[in-house]
């Protein structure tokens, strides 16, 4: 049966400049250089729930109007970039533009910036000791996922001052009360205070990667201090207009819920997984509390590695549970080979926290050729890729069918 292909496009305009992160691997001094003036980044692509049936993928662009006062929302979407599919001869079809949704960030937030600090991030694991069971560890030896969370926490703390922020990791031995997770920094911690715990983190333990059991605990911590935080601004005297109407109508005042994770594989029980919650049941928890997970793949979590070494299998396993949790939780999947791209990555997902974007929907029409010739949606486990053409330069995306 031949069927169309939907992809949901996700902007926020980006001050003046081109950053890239995310699914790209090209340089962001190059993209500032050659594409200064389009203010547009791309963050991530994310393939939706129903893309079995529909092939709707969800692509993530961040941006802000020329003078960096706000966030642009509206209809801007159909202009300065275009999307594409490749087929299966190597061409290109173009996604036709069919609506947009506007997401309004905020200046009260709950954030958890949760990282990954399992034995494959510093350490490296010899071929002739364990086998090929991690032949491209370490992923991240100089700690740089931590400079990219003092990043984005610094920018959340300067756009959106009074939102509560804390900074945790899963892998090592876990803190008195959890059993998953180490709270490096609590909510109410200062920038002094976040720059110190990321400097002493220790990491160098070859530990497992207890995901799901670390977010889900992460996920109840977050919900009680959004609620303590909502309490405390319905008690506050004056409200902003926006807070007194929500306020009048629903009784409460809501604030975001955000966990930005990042994971360099899965959580698999062989190599030291959870044991007590899986990824379904995390989903299930995250939504019931309205929470938005962000999810970051670092090298074989990455959609968008093709390093030989990397194992399929586990790399799809990987990509597949960091997609399909992003996308169930409403917030986006990302890929980043190489943890330098996570420090622009991470400062631009801040932004998108707190100054809102702009979900696009686009169809795209894969097939054996690029005339009008409609393709089968991909099998689950297969590899969807195209390019993203902002204004002339061409950036590649990759996500795994789910």
């Amino acid at each position: 049966m031949k069927r169309k292909v939907t992809a949901i496009i996700t902007t926020v305009l980006f001050a003046g400049t081109v950053l890239s992160a995310g699914v790209l691997t090209t340089s962001c001094a190059l993209l500032t250089e050659v594409l200064g003036s389009l203010a547009l980044s791309l963050l991530g692509v994310t393939p939706a729930s129903n893309f079995g049936q529909t092939g709707n993928i969800q692509f993530s662009l961040l941006g802000q109007s020329a003078d960096s006062t706000k966030s642009i929302i509206g209809n801007h979407s159909p202009r300065g970039f275009n999307i594409q599919v490749e087929n299966e001869d190597g061409s290109l079809s173009d996604c036709d533009y069919v609506e947009e949704t506007d997401r309004v960030g905020s200046e009260y937030n709950a954030i958890v910036v949760l990282i990954d600090d399992s034995g494959s991030m510093e350490n490296s694991y010899p071929e002739a000791d364990f086998g090929d069971m991690c032949l491209t560890c370490p992923h991240d030896p100089e700690q740089i996922r931590y400079d990219a969370a003092g990043k984005l926490i610094e920018r959340v703390l300067q756009e959106a001052p009074t939102s509560r922020i804390a900074l945790m990791d899963f892998g090592p031995t876990a803190d008195s009360g959890f059993d998953a997770t180490r709270v490096l920094a609590d909510f109410g911690s200062g920038m002094d205070e976040f720059l110190q715990a990321i400097g002493s983190v220790d990491a160098s333990a070859r530990v497992g990667t207890p995901m799901w059991d670390s977010l889900a605990e992460v996920v109840s911590m977050l919900n009680e201090e959004a609620e303590d935080y909502e309490g405390t601004l319905m008690r506050r005297a004056p409200i902003d207009p926006q807070e007194e109407e929500e306020a009048e109508e629903t009784g409460s005042v809501s604030v975001p819920r955000y966990i930005v994770i990042l994971g360099d594989g899965d959580d698999a029980a062989e190599f030291g997984g959870s044991d007590d919650f899986t990824l379904n049941e995390v989903i299930n928890l995250a939504t019931s509390r309205d929470v938005v997970i962000h999810a970051i793949g670092l090298g074989p979590a990455s959609a968008t590695n093709d390093n030989p070494m990397v194992k399929s299998d586990e790399q799809l396993a990987a990509v597949s549970n960091l997609q399909r949790l992003a996308e169930a939780t409403g917030g986006y999947y990302a890929s980043a080979n190489d943890p330098d791209e996570l420090v622009t990555l991470y400062e631009l997902i801040a932004t998108s926290m707190t100054q809102g974007y702009t979900v696009n929907t686009v169809s795209c029409v894969p097939g054996e050729t690029a005339d009008d010739v409609e393709g089968d949606i991909p099998e689950s486990g297969e590899p969807v890729e195209g390019v993203v053409d902002l204004g002339g330069l061409r950036l590649p995306w990759r996500i795994y069918a789910p």
